[in-house]
């Protein structure tokens, strides 16, 4: 009879030959994406779930189509060797980020700004009048870069803790995303590619609440709209765009609603093609850029999202693949501005 440990090894040379490391090895973001074939999807999500917190650890999304996973990175072949045991494999990647560089780069950074600090901070007690200003300028950048690289290094230890699976339960059908989500943030589950072209082909418009202080974003090439709450545009090749927002409740980072928001759209059936930090007018925010299917045609789906105060401003933009591409670089100018 086979161990479960023993399967768990083979399972890891089968997905890639330099699985097996010790747990003292380098820390890495370890991902894994399996498609498989089921008899009960029901039952055999029930049982990954089951075993995934047997494991310590949780689903981070659910969907019809399959389930992400998270589990202590020690606990990784274990639970890939269970997900092989409950269907056939019909696709598999895996994925491992070697975290060293950067941790061993932000940790040394945040040292050097700390050490910094501490210089100002000793400097200030006997500052002219006139240097008090400049010195007092300097702590305040100073502390703005330390609170920043200790929520780098939290994300990147948090990367290194947990491994992620996620399985699908079908292979290349093309099947739309799901509108709903399993959030328990209200505004995630809002973002939809389906809803979004809906609402400029059947001209809805906006009831959402006021939208003080949301700077108009219409890209090169884009005809403007001007409803109550949002701002909107288009092009003559039905790239959209829309940009509203929305309360920022509950109050959290731009990692957080980073994390949160990518694992919801891959969730409900959206493939990850680019993510990269961003900002509007200084404002701070991430892009998430997704294909999906959407009638007969493959789409491309972006998301950015800038925590502003009380706010999170959402902007959205859709279109077929190659119309998107072709304004790409219209669209991030306007964003990135703020709009004309």
């Amino acid at each position: 009879m086979v161990t479960l440990s023993a399967l768990a090894l083979v399972a890891l040379s089968w997905l890639n030959p330099a699985l097996a490391q010790s747990e003292d090895a380098a820390p890495a973001h370890v991902v894994a994406t399996l498609v498989l074939k089921v008899p009960q999807r029901d039952q055999a999500t029930d049982a990954l779930i089951a075993e995934a917190q047997r494991l310590g650890g949780w689903f981070a999304g659910l969907s019809d189509n399959g389930v992400s996973l998270r589990v202590p990175r020690e606990q990784a072949d274990a639970m890939i060797a269970f997900a092989l045991a409950q269907g056939l494999v019909v696709e598999r990647t895996f994925n491992s980020e070697d975290l060293s560089a950067r941790l061993t780069e932000s940790r040394a950074r945040l040292t050097a700004r700390e050490a910094a600090l501490k210089r100002y901070m000793d400097l200030l007690p006997t500052a002219s009048a006139g240097a008090v200003v400049s010195v007092e300028r300097e702590i305040n950048g100073l502390i703005a870069q330390i609170e920043a690289l200790k929520g780098q290094i939290r994300v990147l230890e948090h990367h290194a803790a947990w491994a992620e699976l996620n399985i699908s339960f079908q292979f290349r059908e093309r099947n739309a995303p799901t509108r709903g989500g399993s959030s328990s943030f209200g505004w995630i589950n809002t973002l939809n590619l389906s809803d979004l072209v809906e609402v400029f082909r059947l001209g809805i418009w906006d009831r959402q609440g006021p939208s003080v202080g949301l700077p108009p974003i219409t890209p090169e090439g884009f005809s403007p709209y001007k409803p109550r709450h949002e701002r909107r545009a288009v092009s003559p090749d039905e790239v959209v765009l829309r940009a509203r927002a929305v309360k920022h409740e509950p109050e959290a980072d731009l990692a957080f609603w980073r994390e949160a928001t990518r694992e919801r759209m891959v969730s409900v059936g959206y493939a990850v093609l680019r993510e990269e930090d961003i900002t509007m007018n200084g404002t701070p925010g991430f892009l998430l850029e997704l294909t999906a299917p959407y009638g007969s045609e493959d789409y491309l789906y972006a998301v950015a999202v800038f925590p502003s105060g009380k706010k999170l401003i959402i902007v959205e933009v859709a279109g077929e693949v190659t119309a998107y591409e072709a304004r790409r670089a219209a669209v991030m100018a306007a964003i990135t501005g703020g709009g004309v």
